[in-house]
């Protein structure tokens, strides 16, 4: 971003106020941003005498004290964070008997896998349970 000399900013200044439609209009939002760079660089007192500025009007980023509230379309968005589902892997085989490849198995964010074997009513409806309720 270029940062503009004492001079660029007090012409820009001078040539809004010649402009302005009535006394009180706000300054422009572009004209803050330039002026906050600008006292940056020179310091804030050299902007505001050479601007003829309060410099309340200086201090911190849009929406600060004595400076205008960014408009809606300008706030930042802030993301939802994800949920974290209580399980991260499921597998689901064909049907095993004993000592054979695992019917199921259930691996937890944390690293704990549950392994199963055999299947029976009890460890469908459990294994449903876990899938539907996020593992919680």
């Amino acid at each position: 971003m270029k940062v503009d000399s004492l001079a660029e900013l007090t012409t820009a200044f001078e040539e809004w106020r010649k402009t302005k439609k009535h006394a009180r209009e706000a300054v422009p939002r572009e004209l803050l941003e330039r002026a906050r760079r600008t006292a940056s660089v020179h310091g804030p007192r050299q902007v505001t005498q050479a601007v003829k500025l309060d410099n309340r009007r200086l201090k911190g980023p849009p929406g600060a004290r004595g400076a205008p509230k960014p408009r809606a379309e300008e706030r930042p968005r802030v993301a939802a964070p994800a949920p974290v589902p209580g399980y991260s892997r499921v597998e689901l085989g064909g049907t095993m008997g004993r000592g054979g490849r695992p019917l199921a198995e259930l691996e937890t964010p944390s690293g704990v896998k549950v392994r199963v074997y055999e299947e029976t009513e009890a460890l469908l409806t459990l294994v449903a349970q876990v899938c539907a309720g996020g593992g919680r």
